[in-house]
């Protein structure tokens, strides 16, 4: 098996809004809405494993890391209807829903120093 070669050794597996993503500076990702404004700056610190070239330190439960990130946008996604039908009732109900999401750039990773 060949190695992959990394544009960037430092990846890392980050917990945001309940959901791991593995990442690495300038990656460009879209998670649950954050509070915020675009061009605010974001940090996480929920690290659960860190990749940095050929060492990789797994965390119990976390490693002492964080993530820096910035808000690019919010967005919504495209309405999805949803319809209720009972036959022979006249029961009819029709909903819509949108999920509000933020689009993200990981801009720095932060190791701890030892």
């Amino acid at each position: 098996m060949k190695s992959m070669k990394l544009k960037n050794p430092i990846q890392v597996i980050v917990t945001i809004k309940g959901r791991q993503h593995l990442v690495q500076p300038d990656d460009q990702l879209v998670v649950d809405k954050l509070s915020g404004k675009p061009g605010d700056k974001i940090k996480f610190n929920q690290v659960l494993l860190v990749i940095d070239g050929d060492k990789i330190n797994v965390g119990q439960p976390t490693v002492k890391a964080e993530v820096e990130a910035e808000i690019i946008e919010q967005v919504r996604t495209p309405k999805v209807k949803v319809f209720h039908y009972k036959a022979k009732s006249r029961s009819r109900k029709t909903k819509g829903q949108r999920q509000e999401l933020t689009k993200i750039k990981i801009s720095k990773i932060k190791l701890a120093k030892k």
